[in-house]
């Protein structure tokens, strides 16, 4: 559950609380359990993005140009992300109500945000592109840096 305390100013109702401010104006704050599963939906939805890394980027083709330890490298890598993106989202559905409960979880939840934006980072470095698709995946690597640290403090 969130950690936001307002005294006889907090409402709870099922999965969000609505902190009331002097003005009426309610503000939703996320119970950590949705964020957790939006946190899990992230990595997942990368995960099976990365799956069609082969078709999308032509790597059949795209990776017969390079010598056989770059193609095999990128290909590891590819796949080691997608078991990565798999135990994040896994640990997020079935371990969300410990993740954010302790240090070790919290210093997860952190870790995996600093990795989006980082990610973020190199977008903007290595793939200079004015192209919608990169607009779109600079979104998600915000999204799930946003998503990711704010899961960390809640």
């Amino acid at each position: 559950m969130g950690r936001i305390m307002m005294g006889s100013n907090l409402n709870y109702y099922e999965n969000a609380y609505v902190v009331k401010n002097c003005f009426q104006i309610n503000i939703v704050i996320m119970d950590d359990s949705i964020l957790l599963f939006l946190c899990g939906l992230q990595s997942f939805a990368l995960a099976v993005f990365h799956l069609f890394f082969w078709k999308i980027l032509r790597w059949k083709t795209e990776l017969a140009k390079l010598g056989v330890v770059n193609r095999g490298v990128m290909q590891i890598m590819n796949v080691q992300l997608i078991a990565l993106f798999i135990a994040i989202g896994v640990a997020c559905f079935y371990f969300g109500g410990t993740l954010n409960d302790g240090a070790v979880g919290r210093f997860f939840l952190g870790a995996i945000a600093a990795f989006w934006g980082l990610r973020l980072v190199q977008q903007f470095i290595f793939l200079k592109q004015n192209h919608w698709v990169m607009h779109v995946l600079s979104t998600v690597f915000a999204l799930g840096a946003v998503l990711f640290g704010w899961a960390s403090f809640v």
